[in-house]
């Protein structure tokens, strides 16, 4: 008893490196989204099981050079996917409630140690029976190794709103 749910686009996007000699790659679309070990930022749809991880939205790098990244971003899931055409569609949840979000990722080394720093902010929008709200996060991290078996990784994070 097999029966096919629905097909739908799990990554559509253009992405263009380098625009105008710039150290930059924008790339604007249905794409995933996973920044470091995904820890905050990683399944754009939490209510579809593990069918797909994708954002709506767009992700812009700049490449500060020494393998030095700044990452800003800005995403928006609708409750349903109805950003993209699909075939039988079910009109499954990809979220509880519509949402956007929009953040700044750094990730870099500084001699041996990794450091990561991020800056988000995610508004969700009302629908019956939740209400509109907002989330700030300010968070980083380091990763220290002393030796090829033994290193110190260490993340904190600061999180207002709900």
């Amino acid at each position: 008893n097999y029966g096919i749910n629905e097909v739908f686009f799990d990554q559509l996007n253009v992405k263009w490196k380098n625009p105008g000699a710039l150290p930059l790659t924008l790339t604007i679309g249905r794409q995933e989204l996973m920044l470091g070990e995904g820890f905050l930022i990683f399944d754009g749809g939490p209510l579809d099981g593990s069918r797909s991880a994708y954002f709506n939205g767009l992700r812009l790098d700049y490449d500060l050079k020494n393998k030095n990244i700044l990452t800003f971003f800005y995403v928006r899931q609708p409750r349903t996917d109805a950003l993209l055409p699909r075939l039988n569609d079910v009109k499954q949840a990809m979220v509880e409630q519509e949402e956007q979000g929009v953040g700044f990722y750094f990730s870099g080394q500084v001699k041996k140690t990794s450091l990561e720093a991020y800056l988000f902010r995610k508004d969700t929008f009302a629908s019956d029976p939740l209400p509109a709200g907002a989330l700030h996060v300010a968070g980083a991290r380091f990763s220290h190794p002393f030796s090829a078996k033994l290193s110190l990784t260490a993340e904190g994070a600061l999180q207002l709103g709900m």
